[in-house]
């Protein structure tokens, strides 16, 4: 191959591969938007209780939206807790109890 194609060839993605991507996009843009979302709340109320801080974290990028546009008329944090029971987490969450609680996991399970 000449310099040229060399540098114009294209690396093959298989679909699986794809997915993975897609996948990985959808993780990182879910746990930066809980992130500042924590942040904010951080700011505004001071450090959240466990459950509080799980629930926020395992909440789906809609519901950080959501969240993040409700929180500039809470004044108190029972307007943020009041929040949360208003919007549960998916029951697609494995491992997630209805509190918010993230459940621990041994390594290799």
């Amino acid at each position: 191959m000449t310099a040229y194609e060399e540098e114009r060839k294209m690396e093959y993605v298989t679909s699986i591969e794809r997915r993975g991507i897609k996948k990985g996009r959808q993780q990182g843009l879910q746990e930066g938007s809980a992130e500042i979302v924590l942040l904010q709340l951080h700011r505004r109320f001071g450090a959240l209780d466990e459950a509080s801080h799980a629930h926020i974290s395992a909440l789906p990028v809609e519901q950080l939206q959501e969240l993040s546009v409700a929180l500039l008329d809470f004044s108190t944090l029972s307007d943020l807790e009041n929040w949360l029971q208003r919007h549960p987490l998916p029951s697609t969450l494995s491992g997630v109890g209805e509190n918010g609680a993230v459940a621990q996991r041994e390594p290799g399970t």
